[in-house]
């Protein structure tokens, strides 16, 4: 995967990992 994919998936996990434990 290129960089900007990598970072694409990488920020997606955390939101779904920070939204539940923000709410």
């Amino acid at each position: 995967m290129s960089k900007t994919e990598r970072r694409l998936a990488a920020g997606l996990v955390v939101v779904l990992i920070s939204v539940p434990d923000l709410s």
